[in-house]
């Protein structure tokens, strides 16, 4: 949807910065894939939670067919550049969890990698929440077995050559996404590790918490070194956040 995504890229190449982009494929065009290329841009990670047309359509809201047309398409020209290649990346949830093998499949046998991560927003609901309160594609605790069922199948699967995340990523993914959750007082790195700024130029602390500055009137070095940003930073590493699947695995 930018059309300056190129110049970025290729300014980014120009000071040693690799580029990679996140995109569902909807506007990944062969021609859009070849400028991109062009400007450096060689990691392309496409959202694709399922391959069933009508789960993709409630979960993402556009259309499954062109976005596979521009997938296989890409898929196509990466396989004659050997310096750029394919992710996809599936969040695992209640509508696309059977569906998984299909996906992991299908990554298989067009040379892509398949990277899973779970569903997060569950885990701002309190943990004696009802099934009345779910969303079609959040999990209850009573879906615990079930969910561990299908990873378990999962890492039996032929197709499991596919899928990037190590084992015990995969075997921690059903007590998250079911609530079953005990977090340790590992403390958050991130506030000072990364930076995050979303589409309006806000900076914040953390993709979850809300916006410290704008970097539309303010200088990125002055918000980052702020009393705000610094309180902000404190109540991360005790664990005074909205958890998050990174807390839970203890990798911060």
């Amino acid at each position: 949807m930018r059309s300056d995504l190129e110049q970025m890229a290729n300014q980014a190449q120009k000071l040693g910065i690799r580029t990679g982009i996140i995109t569902n494929g909807l506007m990944l065009f062969p021609e859009r894939y070849d400028a991109l290329y062009l400007s450096g841009t060689k990691y392309f990670n496409i959202s694709l939670d399922t391959i069933d047309p009508t789960i993709y359509k409630i979960l993402r809201g556009v259309p499954l067919e062109r976005v596979l047309r521009n997938l296989l398409s890409v898929s196509q020209k990466i396989q004659e550049n050997d310096d750029a290649f394919i992710t996809l990346l599936c969040v695992v949830n209640r509508l696309n969890l059977s569906k998984l093998p299909e996906l992991a499949y299908f990554a298989q046998t067009n040379n892509m990698r398949l990277m899973l991560q779970p569903i997060q927003s569950v885990t701002s609901l309190p943990k004696t929440r009802s099934d009345e309160h779910l969303q079609p594609w959040q999990f209850s605790q009573n879906d615990l077995s079930m969910v561990q069922d299908a990873i378990e199948n999962l890492l039996s699967s032929e197709h499991r050559v596919a899928i990037g995340n190590p084992k015990e990523y995969l075997l921690a993914i059903p007590s998250y996404v079911c609530g079953d959750i005990q977090f340790h007082n590992t403390g958050c790195n991130v506030g000072y590790t990364d930076i995050n700024i979303d589409e309006n130029l806000s900076l914040k602390p953390c993709w979850r918490l809300p916006a410290i500055a704008d970097l539309q009137e303010n200088n990125l070095k002055t918000a980052w070194f702020s009393p705000s940003f610094a309180a902000a930073r404190r109540n991360m590493k005790i664990g005074n956040c909205p958890s998050c699947w990174l807390l839970y695995r203890e990798r911060l």
